[in-house]
């Protein structure tokens, strides 16, 4: 069964049926993608259930003003394979410091595998070693 997907599923007093569930498409191969389902895994209880919630957003949203800017109080967050995949990483990182808890724990983890396709040059943090010289 699904956690609350979407902010205007958060507040539903019963848990919604596994169709309610926020789906999203992933990217496989080239051009082609598949759907799946965010979903607790059964067995889950109701206590786990109650704390998790499956949103989905522009993680460079999560700044102030930011349409995700309303995602506060994390003790903990984890962005695999993330970060060298965004427009803005540092933006990002901005909101991540807004979205945790004082004291809260971020877990990063990338291959920092720099790409102009996903993030402008001038956006990377790190991986350049800046214009040549002489």
């Amino acid at each position: 069964s699904c956690g609350a997907a979407k902010k205007s599923m958060r507040d539903l007093p019963v848990e919604p049926p596994l169709e309610a569930c926020p789906t999203y498409r992933v990217p496989t191969e080239g051009a082609l993608v598949s759907t799946s389902r965010a979903a607790h895994s059964p067995g889950v209880d109701a206590a786990a259930k109650a704390r998790t919630h499956f949103l989905e957003g522009d993680a460079c949203e999560l700044v102030a003003g930011g349409e995700l800017a309303d995602l506060r109080g994390f003790d903990a967050a984890l962005l695999a394979n993330l970060l060298c995949r965004l427009p803005d990483p540092r933006r990002c990182l901005d909101g991540l410091a807004l979205a945790l808890n004082p004291g809260g724990v971020a877990l990063l983890v990338s291959p920092y595998s720099w790409l102009e396709a996903f993030t402008p040059r001038d956006k990377w943090i790190g991986g350049d070693a800046g214009p040549p010289t002489g």
